[in-house]
């Protein structure tokens, strides 16, 4: 497992199946903010016979975090890993489609916790096919 980059048309990217899409359907968003020194998760719960692909990941925290990390997860596989040491909003460039989870699978974004007094904010998009 890991993440999936298919080249497509540019500004296009690829469909659910892997075929080069003419547009991209609109994606089903999620924002979450989690306590002070708190971790913010999106799960996305398996569905049968499908696949979620993220196609947006936005994080902050309230201030310069203490260990901060961001994480996606296919079932058991992280797939995507960053440290983060400073605040604000952060946009993740994704690749072009987004970032596609395997069939079956549970897919789940999770901001670790900031520290004393700092509040994360997690806001995500997919689509499940």
């Amino acid at each position: 497992m890991g993440i999936d980059v298919t080249p497509g048309t540019p500004g296009f990217g690829t469909d659910l199946s892997g075929s080069t899409a003419t547009s991209q359907p609109a994606s089903d968003s999620t924002a979450a903010t989690a306590a002070a020194n708190a971790q913010v998760q999106t799960t996305y719960a398996a569905v049968a016979g499908q696949r979620h692909r993220l196609t947006m990941l936005e994080f902050s925290y309230s201030a310069a975090p203490a260990g901060g990390r961001i994480t996606v997860t296919d079932g058991a596989a992280t797939i995507f890993d960053l440290d983060v040491t400073a605040t604000g909003d952060r946009p993740v460039t994704l690749p072009p489609g987004g970032i596609r989870g395997s069939v079956n699978s549970a897919m789940v974004a999770t901001l670790a916790a900031g520290g004393v007094g700092v509040v994360g904010k997690l806001c995500t998009a997919k689509l499940t096919g």
